[in-house]
């Protein structure tokens, strides 16, 4: 397996919540859509001169399957067109080397006319150098320095954000449009500050116009460990200082999230999507080099032609696995189709095109997704269930408790299974796979994500002590003292609009920064690390917290009763106020009225005259059906008349 890149899929007693994958030592935190069932990951780089002589092929074998090359750019301070003068050799090199190419072009256009140059500028550097791309060409346009930065605020002065936002957009689409009636398939690339009025008043490009309707595909630009991005996308630059073989210094480094259900089909051109794909080998034995099979496509009778019709991208093309073969429509045709061939301990190959039956394939179970566990620590039992897989007749689970030697492998009809013997402190390792059982001949599917365990789990409770931080704190877990491994803790931070954080720490608490007037979901597990394998047992009982704290401006007694007033909350949604009450200063029994976000005054009654009430307020508000609760205000008290 390729060291840069592993798969990690985290999971509660409630189900799978996010996919994460490790690059350069570094986890990153998969968008909420991203799932294996509709998506396929690839690894990728975006390059230039920048980046100088690179060795392609220590690229691709260091996992790299597509690259993103710059052919041109226009100057910062002036309309002129260049060339990027690494362009034809990089785009050379990496095809060669077998990483599949796209073109991205720097753009600085301040105008339609001047879109349009650009595009234009780009078609003639692909004829005329007979560039077959497989990848979109992409509008790199970001328009935050320079002349293109002058333009735009110059409309922002005269006739305000909404009209300069327009005008660029427009520039945009024109450029895109270019591509497009030319034959290419075009991308928008862009820094997320730019597009995303979720995260500034300030943003430049209008997204519903670009894709928000699919019109064109996106590429994001955001340089964090999790993307919360709620628009659609394609593409994720992660990172600008990533490392990859075979290139020196820092790197660009992307995630593609490959849409199986393919992409929006041109008007006026075919569906791909429609024709047969062959391949001339489903199967390849496993010697860590390259492997490309040849592909026809075949629309009816009528075969194709590469480079006329379509262009091939290979991908996951080298390591054991399932290895996938992309077709992109060319000229008459657009949209994608995909197939897959295995790279394993047999070869099956032949030196003849064969057809690739989508109903014989589709006899193989595809790959068990969804499990999810439950813990019954009382009874020593751990519930695995997982979702049911096409093709699937029964389902093989393996696992091994304390490293045993061997794997204990069960088989059931059923989508669950259950662990028996377990005690607190076990580690488990486990994974399950689909079978599809044919009298004597048995297909075997790919196996799940291997799974690290920890049979164990700890209370958490969690707390706002100041307008920008949270404290979570548990018990310490010691079931496993005395081994060879040591015990962490996880703390999963969630928050409405803003990415998830993940934090470990060895200490039974954690105080994390906390955005004042949000909610958060905060939860812990213990993870046992055992030298370079992690064993996560079960999460907390999820905590939800409301960053924001209560505060009485005046009460006033009133026969049987009294009057509070508070300030008004900005928070986010729709807030409202909870007034807590008690005739002991403990606050024991105590009672509770509620008002609407758009009051600011409480009027209790009905109280036992003559008393002495304890009152606090706090502000709360209801998300998903999850009620968050801001903390207490200091507490006053009033004698009723």
């Amino acid at each position: 397996m390729v060291s840069l890149m592993i798969m990690i899929i985290m999971i509660s007693s409630s189900g799978v919540f996010a996919a994460s994958t490790v690059v350069n030592s570094k986890k990153y935190t998969h968008p909420a859509f991203f799932k294996t069932s509709l998506y396929r990951l690839f690894h990728g780089v975006d390059v230039s001169v920048w980046q100088g002589n690179i060795n392609w092929k220590k690229s691709k074998a260091d996992g790299i399957d597509f690259a993103i090359i710059r052919c041109g750019y226009t100057a910062l301070n002036k309309f002129a067109l260049h060339q990027d003068t690494t362009f034809i050799k990089n785009y050379n090199a990496a095809k060669e080397a077998g990483v599949s190419v796209g073109i991205y072009y720097y753009a600085c256009a301040t105008n339609a006319d001047e879109a349009k140059k650009e595009a234009n500028y780009i078609i003639s550097i692909l004829k005329n150098n007979n560039i077959d791309n497989q990848l979109p060409v992409v509008m790199d346009y970001e328009t935050n320095s320079g002349r293109p930065n002058t333009v735009y605020n110059r409309f922002v002065k005269k006739k305000g954000k909404a009209y300069a936002r327009s005008r660029f957009t427009k520039n945009a689409k024109v450029f895109m449009n270019t591509l497009r009636a030319s034959g290419y398939e075009a991308m928008f690339y862009s820094y997320r500050m730019m597009i995303d009025p979720k995260l500034s008043a300030n943003y430049r490009f209008n997204m519903d116009e670009i894709n928000g309707s699919s019109q064109y595909r996106f590429w994001l630009a955001q340089y964090s460990t999790s993307n919360s991005y709620s628009g659609k996308m394609e593409i994720w630059q992660f990172s600008s200082t990533g490392r990859v073989k075979g290139m020196s210094g820092n790197i660009d480094r992307n995630f593609w999230y490959y849409p199986l259900a393919g992409v929006k089909t041109t008007s006026g051109t075919k569906s791909i999507r429609g024709c047969k794909i062959k391949l001339s080998s489903s199967q390849y034995k496993y010697d860590g080099k390259i492997k490309q099979p040849a592909v026809a496509v075949l629309d009816g009778d009528e075969k194709l032609k590469n480079g006329k019709d379509y262009a091939v991208s290979y991908m996951n093309n080298i390591e054991k696995g399932t290895a996938t073969v992309l077709v992109h429509g060319k000229g008459d045709y657009s949209n994608e189709a995909y197939s897959t061939f295995k790279i394993g301990d047999k070869n099956v190959g032949t030196d003849k095109i064969t057809v690739v039956d989508e109903d014989e394939s589709s006899k193989d179970p595809a790959q068990v997704t969804g499990v999810k566990m439950t813990y019954n620590y009382s009874k020593g039992r751990m519930k695995i269930d997982w979702s049911k897989a096409k093709n699937a007749t029964r389902y093989q689970v393996v696992y091994k408790i304390n490293n045993a030697e061997s794997m204990t492998r069960v088989r059931t009809k059923d989508t669950t299974y259950t662990i028996e013997g377990l005690k607190p402190g076990n580690i488990i390792e486990m994974l399950v796979r689909g079978q599809n059982v044919d009298g004597d001949k048995v297909t075997n599917g790919e196996y799940s994500k291997r799974f690290y365990l920890y049979f164990g789990g700890t209370a958490a409770k969690a707390s706002v002590i100041e307008d920008n931080k949270i404290r979570a704190e548990w018990e310490e877990c010691k079931d496993r003292t005395g081994t060879d491994g040591h015990m962490e803790y996880k703390i999963l931070q969630n928050c409405v609009d803003i990415a998830q954080t993940e934090y470990y720490t060895k200490r039974t608490y954690k105080v994390m920064k906390a955005k004042n007037r949000y909610v958060y979901n905060v939860s812990v597990r213990p993870v046992y690390v055992l030298g370079d394998k992690k064993y996560g047992g079960q999460y907390a009982q999820e905590m939800h917290l409301y960053v924001i704290y209560g505060k009485i401006k005046t009460i006033t007694p009133i026969k049987g009763g009294f009057k509070v007033t508070y300030p008004k909350t900005k928070g986010i949604g729709d807030p409202r106020y909870r007034i807590v009450y008690s005739l002991h200063k403990d606050m024991s029994n105590a009672k509770t009225s509620t008002r609407a976000q758009d009051k600011t005054q409480c009027t209790v009654k009905k109280l036992k005259s003559g008393r002495t009430y304890y009152v606090k307020m706090h502000t709360y508000k209801k998300l998903h059906g999850i009620m968050y609760f801001g903390v207490l205000s200091d507490q006053v008290k009033v004698k009723t008349k």
